[in-house]
């Protein structure tokens, strides 16, 4: 079952369970009509004629704002509809960044089946499998985890590229022919605020949809009831040392004895305005990191370069939204 190899395993699990339940749409926020209605002062309003470009690059600023959010709650709910049964799975993402508390929670037909709880520099994770098998650990996290922003406020959001947009009213619609038709709402400062996704065949039926609903405050991470810390043991991990540069200082971080990979540290890595860290092996930058290392003991120092950010677009040379249309193939 181990198949991430550093203390972002639970980020990279959570990225696998989005793409379960999200990847089919941007991960978009909701709220339901009456929330709607009630705070409709708070929302984006659009102007009619925007193109569908235009509605793209808005949505390139939107994930740049929602990469930022420091304290959020998403509940996702996917339903889908296969030889007239009806399945529905549910995802509970919440973070307060700043209280170093994070928790996601997928549950399906009512149980839960997985939750990464991450708590100071403590992550705990357990899942649900072969119907009744359970996987419960515990892992030592890096200082550099709370550099990141929450994984569920962004994940999947490219996806909206593979769409053609236009405005209805106050909504961005979004759609793929007349299979797909996704309708996403804003908040005035731009963040993610409602989304209705709706699925069907080329016949016109209804396979399934998404509902996704996003709150930015009174959020309150906590551990999952009806578990218990104490039944999650530490894992053996073995601890190598970042030396960050640019007077940013050090960090440790912690590996499994597997694979260590250079986007286990960049995406951790702290924010410096105009360039993106680069790993050595060596503090003379002449032993590049660029491809994996496997870690065995705790002697491993990894050195940062900070270079130049290249400019360009995010949209330039995108890959397919495969994952959006993979129930249409």
């Amino acid at each position: 079952m181990k198949t991430a190899t550093f203390f972002w395993k639970t980020a990279a699990t959570l990225t696998a369970t989005m793409l379960l339940l999200l990847a089919l749409a941007i991960a978009f926020a909701s709220c339901n009509k009456d929330d709607d209605d009630k705070n409709n002062e708070e929302l984006y309003t659009p102007q009619q004629d925007m193109t569908s470009n235009e509605i793209l690059t808005l949505i390139e600023e939107v994930r740049d704002n929602m990469a930022t959010v420091r304290q959020v709650a998403m509940e996702a709910k996917e339903t889908e509809i296969s030889d007239g049964e009806t399945y529905q799975g549910v995802f509970i993402g919440k973070a307060d960044l700043d209280a170093k508390k994070m928790v996601t929670e997928e549950y399906q037909d009512g149980t839960i089946i997985y939750f990464s709880y991450v708590e100071n520099l403590t992550s705990y994770f357990y899942e649900k499998y072969d119907g009744s098998r359970e996987w419960k650990e515990s892992y030592k996290v890096s200082d550099a985890y709370w550099n990141r922003g929450a994984d569920f406020a962004v994940d999947g959001i490219d996806d909206a590229f593979d769409l053609e947009w236009k405005v209805e009213g106050s909504t961005f619609v979004g759609s793929y022919g007349s299979e797909v038709k996704m309708t996403v709402t804003l908040t005035k400062d731009k963040k993610l605020v409602s989304v209705k996704v709706e699925y069907r065949d080329s016949k016109g039926a209804a396979t399934g949809g998404l509902e996704v609903k996003y709150a930015y405050s009174g959020v309150n991470p906590a551990f999952p009831s009806g578990f218990s810390k104490s039944d999650f043991p530490l894992a053996s991990q073995y601890s190598v040392k970042v030396v960050w540069g640019e007077g940013l200082g050090e960090s440790t971080f912690y590996a499994d004895g597997e694979y260590l990979y250079p986007h286990d540290i960049t995406d951790y890595a702290p924010k410096v305005q105009g360039k993106t860290p680069t790993l050595y092996f060596d503090s003379q930058f002449t032993q590049a990191f660029t491809s994996s290392k496997v870690v065995s003991n705790n002697n491993l120092v990894i050195y940062v370069k900070w270079v130049a950010s290249t400019s360009g677009s995010r949209s330039a040379g995108r890959p397919a939204a495969k994952s959006l249309l993979k129930k249409l193939s």
